[in-house]
């Protein structure tokens, strides 16, 4: 048996002998997968905004995001590998062929999470406590929640639910990012048990920069410089489309609002604040914003005929939305309770 490695729309094998047999080939596909997930959760614009369709109407909370992420892969039909073969796809192949095994659920999943900055980790079990001689016979993921606690989210049966995991006598976990990555368990909750609160200037004082260590800031900074340039990278797909629809706007909308959580929530950081105010960031976007809304409302308009009912709802109140920082005390006050339970 071979490793067959599918991903950029390429198929490769790996390597050119025969994969290792039981827990040594396992070991050989593991190895090949975790990089995989890092690189789609990062790289990968299309699952992004995939993600952020997927999660439009949640709140800021783990349940609901989490959960639509974990219904989205667990709705991918499971399909075995061909014989005499093991067969890995990235997130990308497994959304367009809609079909894939454990494997290809679990990278899909936790590289879907990852885009959003929930950390997870892969899981691989032995049912018959034979690892050495026939190796792990399933995988799945456990992702962190708010309060640092890990969630079986095992995507394969169709009536899993969160938290739902078989029982195995042999139990494997596998980290897929390191300690210093940022996300649900990184820095930002090592700030939060410090005392820095996950509000804003508007609700809870200032935040005392004094507290933060320099590594911290630096960490925060390129945290929020990531999430910027993906957020601009996504407006200028969209923006270079020739119509934009209610879903281009609802995916604009979700990103800017996850950056400027983080904007807010972080805004005495002077790094921060002089990226999202003093280089016009906020502004920018929101015009940015502004004017997708207007397209996708003339769009809608010359689909439905001058008389008929514009497609998109609610246009009129992004712009009042946008400029109410009390909106983003709410979600941020919201983030506190949550973390605190």
């Amino acid at each position: 048996m071979q490793l067959l490695v599918i991903q950029n729309g390429k198929r490769r094998w790996v390597p050119t002998k025969a994969l290792l047999p039981a827990r040594e080939g396992n070991l050989q596909t593991l190895a090949e997968m975790l990089p995989m997930v890092q690189r789609d959760a990062v790289e990968d614009l299309e699952l992004r905004k995939l993600v952020l369709r997927l999660i439009a109407n949640c709140p800021n909370e783990f349940e609901c995001q989490a959960g639509k992420l974990f219904e989205y892969a667990r709705s991918i039909k499971f399909v075995r590998d061909p014989i005499d073969a093991e067969r890995i796809a990235d997130s990308a192949t497994t959304i367009a062929e809609q079909a894939g095994d454990c494997g290809d659920k679990a990278i899909l999943l936790a590289a879907m999470l990852g885009s959003i900055g929930y950390v997870s980790r892969f899981v691989a079990v032995n049912f018959y406590d034979d690892l050495a001689q026939h190796g792990y016979d399933h995988l799945y993921l456990e992702v962190q929640r708010d309060d640092a606690a890990w969630v079986p989210l095992d995507a394969t049966p169709e009536w899993a639910e969160p938290g739902w995991e078989a029982k195995a006598p042999v139990r494997t976990v596998f980290a897929i990012w390191n300690e210093t990555s940022t996300g649900v368990g990184g820095i930002f909750d090592d700030l939060i048990s410090q005392g820095i609160q996950l509000g804003t200037q508007y609700a809870a004082g200032a935040v005392q920069q004094s507290r933060i260590s320099g590594e911290q800031e630096r960490q925060i900074g390129a945290q929020f410089d990531n999430l910027a340039g993906q957020t601009t990278a996504l407006f200028n797909q969209i923006q270079a489309q020739p119509v934009i629809t209610q879903q281009d706007l609802q995916t604009a909308v979700a990103a800017y609002q996850q950056l400027a959580q983080v904007a807010q929530q972080y805004g005495s950081i002077d790094y921060v604040s002089e990226q999202w105010n003093s280089r016009n960031y906020k502004p920018a976007y929101e015009e940015r914003l502004r004017q997708m809304a207007t397209a996708a409302e003339n769009a809608a308009m010359t689909t439905t005929g001058a008389g008929g009912t514009p497609a998109v709802p609610g246009l009129a109140g992004i712009s009042s939305m946008l400029s109410n920082p009390l909106a983003w005390v709410a979600i941020a006050l919201l983030g506190v309770a949550l973390v605190k339970r």
